[in-house]
């Protein structure tokens, strides 16, 4: 718009929308002068440069929990990491020491499936609680299935979780980069030309710096250093074929090391220890329309897992113990999606998935290894190799009965060939969801789900190659209340039978020549776990948004049926997570997270006595996982201030884990008589003061 004939003069241009914050600027006006104003306003809420379309899809599922972009980046004590917000959602028990571990309705963290546009990856998150593998600008949406889930996920038997990635866009630079005192990153969006475009991020830590200001220092005699690093990347190219469709080409990478060097003053020898774990992923993707609202997507991928272990004496030539685990993985996903009339959707299709893991270990001879002349026998060396291919098909077919009732039957059919083995299995399941009124949804479902051993639980030579598939059982009953577009509350109960675990066992087998065998593995384990789960959830506003969990949970597990069920590693059975955040105005938001959950179970130490022949105290252990780690509590805060400019925005934020210096105990140390402890704790108070610029 224009102002004509407008006299010389100082002028004060106002701007003022509901959907943005108020906007003043001042002008000067010369005589015979044209001035032209660009006004850049702050929206209410969110990124200044982004627009969110709203509208309810279908739903082939009774529980998914997932949270917005703007949302995931702003939640205390996240540092601004998209992924560690859903660590925040109802029944995910809290991992020790901030750790990244899934923990979901008492499952083991490798009962979790992570899937990336379909694809299995191996972790989420960096080495102690760092920050999630995946930048926020390249994730489309982020969902949480605690149970229940679909049966496009399969192989496991706990939880699902789900990032969709985001297409680039030709629709010019954009891009972020922000540095603070954990890591710095980047972030860029570009065209090459008009249908082709790419994205890249990248993120580098340099925490280890950092990290020695925040940990007590070790007792006298000893110095432990450590210096853990991680780094990630990702790239990503799209191209728009326009009515065929759209291709794209993802690729993304991470690394994590930590050193934990050990020195002795009064010792000649200094102990070297080093982990590292990576992955590497590239994804492909052609998806195209069928007619409708039909789509199809065809999604070939490959990666590689590395992990490794290495123990050193810095006086010696070469280590004296390592480990080294390598995945070679080749993927490819085929999906059918959509509504096929009014009444019926759709969600099939085909999951093939090959892996070739390599393990090789140095293995000390001698009960002593470190001398100060090194290892006095040369470690032995093994190597084992494990291959296991898996092909399965998947339907969910979601009915509308009548306006209220949707009924929503799935089948998942999958068969294994495990080191040369065949295995296969079936599993049926059934959602239901009733509409009792424009407000409430019941629902409620039951299926079966199915997991193969892991690779070197197949191992002829350390392991047992007739171990089977794992299964579990779900059941689930809940509701929904949606009393507005700003609020939503929902609850569920769950149980959750889990049986044919393997497990470890002594057990030997008598063979025809008379010799005996070691069984090493077999499926006699079982895992139950049952609970009620809550949230209620204030939406994304102009100024507000959060939400209270609560979760109640029991867990327990056994080896064999006539062992007693003992509560799992992980179980919790009280976690209230509260979440709110505030933007008053002028570019501020102001946060707070509040965690309160039960400790972990822990066996005693009641007593010791004394070995002559070794010259060391022996514990004497009380009940197994009896006792319980003092209640955990923990308050996370953040404050951000923005500031816009012309074609860019730069933000300022402080984000406090742990703000009240809560000595919060993880587990205890005893001393060598095994007569007096200690707690370790986690983290006393972790700060990071940063800034992000984003154009």
């Amino acid at each position: 718009f224009y102002f004509h004939g407008v006299p010389p003069g100082e002028y004060k241009l106002l701007a003022v929308d509901q959907k943005y914050d108020r906007l003043e600027r001042p002008i000067t006006l010369a005589k015979r002068e044209a001035i032209e104003v660009r006004l850049w306003m702050r929206p209410r809420g969110g990124n200044p440069y982004e627009t969110v379309v709203e509208g309810e899809r279908d739903t082939l599922e009774v529980t998914r929990r997932t949270l917005q972009r703007q949302q995931l980046t702003s939640v205390p004590g996240t540092f601004g990491d998209p992924i560690r917000a859903i660590q925040t959602m109802p029944g995910i028990a809290r991992a020790p020491f901030g750790l990244g571990l899934l923990l979901i309705r008492g499952s083991n963290p490798d009962d979790t499936g992570i899937y990336v546009d379909g694809h299995e990856v191996p972790s989420l998150f960096h080495f102690l609680g760092g920050p999630s593998i995946f930048n926020a600008e390249m994730l489309e949406s982020i969902d949480l299935y605690p149970g229940g889930f679909p049966a496009r996920f399969g192989r496991k038997h706990g939880g699902a979780v789900a990032l969709e990635l985001r297409p680039t866009k030709s629709d010019g630079v954009h891009g972020s980069a922000k540095v603070d005192f954990i890591d710095t990153g980047g972030y860029l969006r570009a065209p090459i030309t008009k249908n082709l475009s790419f994205a890249f991020a990248f993120r580098r830590s340099y925490i280890d710096v950092f990290l020695g200001l925040v940990i007590p220092d070790p007792g006298a005699g000893a110095t432990r250093i450590v210096t853990p690093v991680y780094y990630d990347f990702a790239g990503r190219v799209d191209y728009d074929l326009k009515a065929d469709g759209r291709l794209s080409l993802f690729a993304i990478g991470s690394s994590d090391t930590l050193k934990v060097l050990d020195k002795d003053p009064d010792q000649k020898t200094s102990q070297d220890l080093s982990s590292a774990i990576g992955f590497f992923r590239v994804i492909g993707n052609y998806t195209r329309s069928l007619g409708g609202d039909l789509k199809l997507v065809m999604s070939p991928a490959w990666g590689r897992d590395t992990i490794s272990f290495t123990g050193a004496q810095a006086e010696a030539a070469g280590p004296f113990t390592s480990v080294s685990v390598i995945n070679n993985n080749l993927s490819y996903r085929m999906r059918v999606h959509g509504r096929l009339d009014k009444r019926l959707v759709l969600d099939s299709g085909l999951d093939v998935l090959s892996r070739s893991t390599t393990y090789s270990a140095l293995v000390p001879l001698d009960d002593n290894p470190i001398v100060p002349q090194g290892a006095d026998i040369p470690p032995s060396q093994i190597f084992r190799g494990a291959q296991s291919i898996g092909v399965g098909v998947h339907a969910d077919l979601g009915i509308d009965v009548t306006s209220k009732l949707r009924l929503i039957p799935g089948l998942r059919l999958d068969g294994y060939i495990l080191n040369g083995l065949n295995r296969s299995s079936i599993d049926p399941r059934i959602v239901a969801r009733y509409k009792l009124s424009p407000e409430w949804t019941a629902k409620a479902y039951v299926g079966r789900f199915s997991q193969p051993p892991q690779p070197e639980a197949l191992d002829r030579r350390f392991g047992n190659p007739n171990v089977g598939i794992e299964k579990a059982e779900h059941f689930g009953l809940g509701y929904e209340w949606r009393p507005s577009r700003q609020w939503f509350l929902d609850s569920e109960i769950y149980y959750v039978r889990r049986h044919d675990i393997v497990v470890f066992t002594q057990d030997v087998i008598g063979n025809e020549d008379g010799t005996l065998s070691s069984v090493r593995f077999q499926n006699t384990g079982r895992r139950d776990s049952m609970g009620f789960e809550i949230i209620l959830k204030r939406e994304l506003s102009e100024r507000l948004y959060g939400w209270l969990t609560y979760t109640f949970s029991l867990a327990t597990q056994a080896n064999d049926a006539s062992e007693r069920a003992l509560p799992t590693a992980f179980a919790q059975p009280h976690v209230l997570n509260a979440v709110v955040s505030f933007k008053p105005g002028a570019g501020f938001e102001l946060g707070a997270r509040y965690q309160l959950s039960s400790g972990r179970p822990d066996t005693p130490i009641i007593g010791s006595t004394y070995e002559a022949d070794e010259g060391d105290y022996q514990s004497l252990p009380g009940a197994r996982r009896s006792v319980r780690t003092p209640l955990y509590s923990r308050l996370d805060v953040r404050a951000a201030r923005q500031w816009l400019f012309q074609n860019w925005s730069l933000e300022a934020y402080l984000d406090i884990i742990n703000v009240t210096y809560a000595d919060n105990v993880e587990a205890f140390q005893y001393d060598y008589r095994f007569r007096e402890r200690a707690p370790v704790t986690g983290f006393p108070i972790l700060p990071t003061l940063g800034v992000k610029g984003t154009w």
